[in-house]
């Protein structure tokens, strides 16, 4: 079977039928659903339903845990983020006039650097967004000591959008965390869509959002409901690869990220709250919850036992995370090499920090600054660990990464 990167949907055949009949149901038969959704989503998670608030897209969860905070703390003004990152979360911090300040990775691994924190975390700092990074584990107990010296009232946001964290783990969390932010996006380890959670862990009320434009779900299921088969039929005779050139044409699939998004024209990019027309696709991605956490972990075991020690960072990582990191001498070689055997990866993590240059980032943030963030995505290239990646085709990649890397 053919392995797809960690950007194709990953969507089962009931969720696009179920895509399918969601266009055209109407949202109040759907809401009961997503209700339902929010109740099963806190069991799973062994959290209180008034704990969980859905939202379109994790940016927007990111979005609405930053403005809660500021609410009760309007005074702070900076937020502190790891400056190997993605650039959709630095949209929401300028969206709100709040600065981002820019974290360097640990020369070591790829968590945040624990001295920077401490430097930068002051009486002006709002929040500090640890993004656990391809599901790898930030010593978050640690961070909360050295943000809590400096300032009580910094919240700490936990973003999980790389991984699928269980119960227990999330109960660690929240211990040392104000919020989680859980994406759902159709590419994740539990893929619906646009879909994400905020758990608030605080006491403080969550600011409101508004709801986002039907054209946009729409665009979203009709994605969900296609791209199943399109994958299916992808190397018979290029049709699936025809088919999606065709879709994105005529531009029937919505964009991961906006071209306001990715130039930061924070100004025309908008967060909303959650649709209940994904509530079906949802609820069928909560029922195998267990599963595929399963299955990822087991996926990222397989890496681990065959993947050359050399090649492997030495940290903890979260029980199911949505990427299996691997350090190479040339990811694009490497990443060029595994095409040519069918197994198509994406090198959206590899060979720059993401966070662009451009106006609307402070003067203090450069690149070479950041020289381990630097390294280390020169030298790094993702292995996906979703639900298209069997078994064997694990321990045959590992296989051919450990031939090309002597």
């Amino acid at each position: 079977m053919k392995t797809f990167s960690s950007l194709a949907p990953n969507i089962s055949f009931k969720q696009s039928l179920a895509s399918l009949i969601s266009i055209f149901l109407p949202e109040f038969c759907l809401k009961p659903i997503q209700k339902q959704n929010t109740k099963q989503l806190a069991k799973i998670l062994n959290l209180k339903s008034s704990q969980i608030s859905l939202t379109h897209q994790a940016r927007s969860a990111i979005f609405m845990a930053l403005k809660t905070s500021q609410q009760a703390h309007p005074n702070a003004k900076q937020v502190l983020l790891a400056g190997y990152t993605c650039r959709v979360l630095i949209n929401p911090i300028l969206k709100l006039g709040l600065e981002p300040i820019f974290i360097d990775l640990q020369s070591s691994n790829l968590n945040m650097d624990l001295e920077s924190i401490s430097k930068h975390c002051s009486k002006n700092t709002l929040a500090v967004i640890v993004q656990n990074t391809f599901g790898t584990q930030d010593p978050l107990d640690k961070i909360h000591k050295l943000v809590r010296q400096n300032n009580p009232n910094t919240k700490i946001i936990s973003d999980l959008a790389h991984c699928l964290p269980t119960a227990g783990e999330l109960g660690l969390l929240q211990k040392h965390s104000d919020f989680a932010v859980l994406s759902f996006a159709n590419n994740k380890t539990l893929g619906v869509g646009p879909l994400a959670a905020l758990c608030n862990f605080s006491t403080l009320k969550l600011a409101s959002l508004p709801k986002p434009p039907q054209i946009a779900i729409v665009k979203a299921l009709l994605k969900n409901f296609s791209m199943p088969i399109f994958m299916a039929v992808y190397n018979f005779a290029n049709l699936g690869k025809l088919a999606l050139a065709v879709f994105a044409k005529l531009r029937l699939y919505p964009k991961i990220n906006t071209q306001a998004e990715k130039s930061l024209d924070y100004q025309k990019v908008h967060f909303h709250a959650d649709s209940c027309k994904l509530a079906l696709v949802f609820k069928l991605a909560l029922n195998g919850y267990t599963q595929k956490t399963t299955h990822m972990a087991a996926v990222f075991s397989i890496y681990q036992a065959n993947l050359a020690k050399s090649l492997q960072y030495q940290q903890d990582f979260l029980t199911a995370p949505l990427f299996f990191p691997v350090k190479t001498r040339s990811p694009k070689k490497l990443y060029k090499k595994l095409a040519k055997q069918a197994f198509q990866l994406n090198l959206d993590w590899s060979m720059q920090p993401l966070v662009p240059f451009h106006k609307n980032i402070p003067e203090t943030y450069h690149i070479t600054q950041l020289k381990n963030s630097q390294a280390h995505s020169g030298n790094l290239l993702c292995l996906p660990i979703n639900n298209t990646v069997s078994y064997k085709d694990a321990i045959t990649i590992a296989k051919l990464i450990n031939r090309y890397e002597k």
